[in-house]
């Protein structure tokens, strides 16, 4: 394929390149798990000049420990026509993961390897710490309200009972703890609803398809 591309076939190596264009995190052809063409973007991320890159089995880029595995998931991947590697890179020690998708049939096929971009994976992290800390919100604010109005009904049993009910400062008291327990139940339905977009726009990243 590499003589094809190189070769024979112009227009073929031009739309291959076209189509890495249209991936900024990083993409590369690759056919019998060598990379045949590349674009900037993957080059960068490993570390090597465009020219390096290019020629070399995908598994020359990884750490001595890697190699076998992400040859033999190209080999996978261009069999089941998609797939997916990660391994770290020899040269920088960074983490590559690539998506795998087959592109023709018989000995002309090739796959084309999507890199992930790591500025979606990093809002994906902040949105999944956001939807943690909401919920750790959300419970403590649950805990707070039903605590204080476990203790009041108790204070109003007990003072029911004297001629505390009676005082203006009890009631000031009463008045004051229904108002922030009020305060705690809208925090509640904002503290929800914000969980709610947050867990909708995780599992839409977690799809592939972020609506930011």
């Amino acid at each position: 394929m590499s003589e094809t591309i190189d070769g024979g076939q112009p227009d073929l190596r031009t739309a291959y390149r076209h189509l890495a264009g249209y991936f900024p995190g990083g993409a590369v052809i690759l056919h019998e798990g060598r990379v045949v063409l590349a674009n900037e973007a993957f080059a960068r991320r490993t570390g090597l000049a465009l020219a390096a890159v290019e020629g070399q089995p995908l598994a020359g880029l990884a750490v001595s420990e890697d190699r076998e595995r992400v040859a033999r998931s190209c080999t996978e991947a261009l069999s089941a026509a998609e797939g997916s590697v990660g391994f770290s890179m020899a040269r920088t020690g960074g983490r590559m993961e690539l998506t795998l998708i087959r592109i023709g049939q018989g000995p002309e096929a090739v796959l084309l390897g999507v890199a992930a971009d790591g500025r979606i994976r990093d809002i994906e992290s902040g949105v999944g710490e956001m939807c943690h800390s909401l919920s750790t919100q959300l419970m403590h604010v649950a805990n707070a309200k039903d605590g204080i109005v476990e203790e009041l009904e108790t204070l109003r049993s007990l003072a029911a009972e004297t001629d505390l009910a009676r005082n203006t400062v009890w009631a000031d008291i009463q008045s004051s703890l229904d108002t922030y327990c009020n305060g705690l139940d809208h925090a509640y339905r904002s503290i929800t609803a914000a969980m709610r977009t947050f867990n909708a726009l995780f599992a839409s990243i977690a799809k592939g398809h972020p609506d930011i």
